[in-house]
């Protein structure tokens, strides 16, 4: 199944950015099969064989597995749960209605220490309602954030108007204020 994918990507690559092994590993980690969690080396073993599987077929593709699990997914990658696996940047997303999460020194220490480009995968206001402020602030916050501590990009969810609570874009193809910023940080037009 994953290798008719990757060959999709390969002749894409121009447009490919990376690929995620399984989104927000950490939420099978800690809640594992019927609530039950598992031993970190099972998903440690995954991440690790899977990756291999990729790079043997696409060398050149950036790989990475994401944590983000209910607001604690830094602490996973702080621990060390996907360090030494070979992976090419680490993928954290964090939620917050304030823009701010424990461990911010904390998690920079540990992808510099491992040598990995750290992105800011998804971002957003924690709160599942409609505001326009809140998302304005938590834009700004997270980005300013990542911007000046240690992270190589950052990525809100979801920018189509398909979610309307995280939704940057409006269902008339219009743009909420939070893109303003987004494009601030981007420099974009």
């Amino acid at each position: 199944m994953l290798g008719p994918l990757l060959q999709v990507l390969d002749a894409h690559r121009d447009n490919v950015f990376g690929d995620d092994i399984s989104n927000e590993i950490d939420a099978a980690k800690s809640d594992g099969v019927a609530g039950v969690p598992l031993d970190p080396a099972g998903p440690r073993a995954f991440i690790q064989r899977t990756r291999d599987f990729i790079k043997s077929r696409t060398p050149w593709l950036r790989v990475t597995c994401t944590v983000g699990k209910g607001g604690t997914a830094q602490y996973d990658l702080i621990s060390g749960f996907l360090s030494g696996l070979g992976l090419d940047f680490y993928d954290v997303h964090l939620y917050s209605d304030d823009a701010t999460y424990g461990g911010q020194t904390a998690l920079c220490t540990r992808a510099q220490q491992d040598g990995i480009p750290l992105y800011l995968g998804e971002f957003g206001q924690k709160t599942e309602a409609w505001s326009d402020v809140v998302q304005y602030n938590v834009t700004a916050g997270f980005l300013y954030g990542a911007k000046n501590s240690c992270f190589a990009g950052a990525l809100a969810w979801r920018f189509d108007a398909a979610e309307a609570t995280w939704a940057f874009a409006l269902p008339d193809g219009g743009m909420r204020p939070a893109v303003q910023v987004m494009q601030l940080y981007g420099n974009l037009p």
